[in-house]
């Protein structure tokens, strides 16, 4: 990295990482006179499309009115999370909410499908009551596929978002003390991932 850059400019890292990669990142970056923040992007590919990103940024008080513009061309809504490796901390956590959206989705259509419920009516049922949001409801085209239809370049498509998930809550997994009760919760999250996607192990 240092060969491609030079004092004055600055870096913005997009990647998922630790909080603490960030921040050894900023102070290597510093050495060589170059400013670097972190600024995690939510949204997806269609969001990016039309400049609607959000854009989860650490140390935005100390950014440069240019780098803050850049920002705002492929983002919609740029939102501090305080000082430089939170805005990861904050992306992190918004990951593990979405990812724990996914597998109560799961779990529950699974619960009513194999219990005779019909599982159009636990959809009405969210939606009236403000259980599904965007992300939420746009997975839930995924559940009750028959595994026999998770074939070639879908199965490759869902076995790359279930690596990403098992790396974004490992993450979530460092964040969390290892005492608070609800490490395992977020353990047992990233163990149900293949799950929640619908790849069972016999699924080639």
């Amino acid at each position: 990295m240092q060969h491609g850059c030079s004092a004055g400019q600055t870096i913005l890292i997009h990647s998922t990482v630790s909080p603490q990669t960030i921040t050894w990142a900023r102070d290597t970056a510093a050495a060589w006179g170059v400013d670097l923040f972190d600024a995690c992007v939510a949204g997806g590919g269609d969001a990016a499309k039309v400049g609607e990103l959000v854009i989860l940024a650490g140390g935005v008080s100390e950014m440069s009115q240019p780098v803050i513009d850049a920002l705002n061309t492929y983002g919609s809504l740029v939102i501090d999370g305080g000082p430089v490796g939170s805005g990861t901390a904050l992306k992190i956590g918004v990951n593990t909410m979405t990812y724990a959206q996914f597998a109560a989705a799961s779990s529950a259509f699974d619960m009513v499908k194999t219990n005779g419920g019909n599982p159009q009516a636990l959809m009405q049922a969210w939606r009236h009551t403000g259980q599904l949001g965007k992300l939420t409801e746009s997975f839930t085209g995924l559940l009750g596929i028959p595994p026999a239809h998770i074939r070639g370049a879908f199965r490759d498509s869902l076995l790359n978002t279930v690596s990403i998930a098992t790396k974004d809550l490992e993450l979530a997994e460092e964040l969390m003390n290892n005492g608070d009760p609800r490490h395992a919760m977020i353990t047992s999250l990233r163990e149900s991932m293949t799950a929640v996607f619908g790849l069972e192990e016999n699924n080639q």
